[in-house]
């Protein structure tokens, strides 16, 4: 932003040398456009609007458990997407090693890190069914929209072979329609 304040301490005896935080003691002085900025106002204001959403993005009853430390750099896609339903607090991965065999769990972090004296009945969410389910759940609403999807495509198709029609190959949108729906 480019823009300055002086006199954010002061030093009350100069005997002393000791500095104090000016807390309204002595004038302080703003200066704008004081030196050339490293980043624009409009980018500094965008990343303030950042970090405000990502701040509210907390839950409020997080305040238990320790999660500061990797948030908005998460590892896995669901990290900081499941809640538990008991506590309001967010889900980790744990890898649970069972005589020699691991196995991938999603749990309460006030469970792992507090125990059941702050969330008592949460359950632990093996990482395959979750798969299974959201994989289930993106085929249901695929299935749901088909049609949606199939005008979309012809659009897509559409516009970018508008130049050249001759070249879009007949029924091409039936083969990419049947490709969408059995990859998924």
């Amino acid at each position: 932003m480019g823009d300055v304040l002086l006199q954010k301490t002061y030093t009350p005896n100069l005997f002393e040398g000791k500095h104090k935080k000016n807390n309204g003691e002595v004038t302080q002085y703003y200066i704008k456009n004081h030196h050339p900025a490293i980043v624009s106002r409009e980018m500094f204001q965008l990343a303030q609007e950042e970090l405000a959403r990502r701040n509210s993005k907390k839950p409020v009853t997080q305040k238990k458990a320790k999660t500061n430390r990797g948030r908005f750099t998460s590892k896995y896609p669901l990290s900081e997407r499941l809640v538990c339903g008991n506590c309001g607090c967010y889900y980790r991965r744990i890898t649970w090693d069972i005589h020699g065999r691991k196995q991938v769990v999603w749990r309460c972090i006030n469970r792992v890190e507090f125990g059941k004296r702050y969330c008592g009945d949460s359950p632990s969410i093996p990482e395959e069914a979750l798969h299974h389910a959201i994989l289930e759940a993106i085929r249901s609403l695929v299935q749901n929209h088909q049609k949606d999807i199939e005008a979309n495509l012809e659009n897509a198709l559409l516009d970018s072979f508008s130049d050249n029609l001759d070249e879009l190959p007949p029924g091409s949108n039936q083969k990419q329609t049947e490709k969408i729906g059995t990859g998924i």
